[in-house]
């Protein structure tokens, strides 16, 4: 029997080629390494912190709240430009996007930015205040694997397999 050229090709595990669960890897490594470069500041000042002996007020740094204000704020833009992408080979209901959208703004950048500042104006930050801004650095963290690597799925499939899209409407059916 005839198969095609994809299904012959075979991964250095012997496997057949898979080219959804490919793709699947591909955007996890591509947002994993976007989290750790964002990141790598902060494991440069945690070494830091420790070869100076005072680890403890490592969580009281400013960066934590900056560095979540980025990962928030790349995860919406990949809300936004996954969408897009989604909406050029789909129909689109945009209300949850502008949901999802508003909720990354209110919920996460904007939190972030004021726990940044009330950080960068006060003598020594109160608890609640280090407290808020790991919280919401692991909230930032967990939104953009989730949202910015769904999104981004979304926007790697767009660019690079046309028609790959499984929620397209196929062009004979198209009223």
């Amino acid at each position: 029997m005839g198969k095609n050229k994809e299904t012959e090709k075979e991964n250095k595990l012997g496997d057949e080629f898979d080219p959804v669960g490919d793709a699947v890897v591909r955007n996890f490594k591509l947002i994993t390494i976007e989290i750790l470069f964002s990141i790598a500041p902060m494991i440069i000042l945690i070494i830091v912190y420790f070869y100076k002996g005072n680890p403890c007020s490592i969580f009281a740094l400013p960066e934590w709240s900056f560095i979540a204000a980025i990962l928030f704020g790349q995860t919406l833009l990949k809300t936004i430009s996954g969408s897009v992408a989604f909406a050029s080979k789909a129909s689109l209901d945009y209300q949850p996007v502008i949901l999802q959208a508003s909720l990354i703004i209110i919920l996460g950048l904007i939190p972030s930015l004021v726990i940044l500042t009330l950080i960068l104006v006060s003598p020594s930050p109160k608890l609640g205040l280090t407290i808020s801004q790991i919280l919401l650095f692991v909230i930032s963290v967990m939104t953009f694997f989730l949202y910015g690597g769904f999104w981004n799925w979304e926007l790697t499939r767009a660019e690079s397999v046309p028609g790959m899209n499984l929620l397209s409407i196929p062009e004979d059916d198209q009223v």
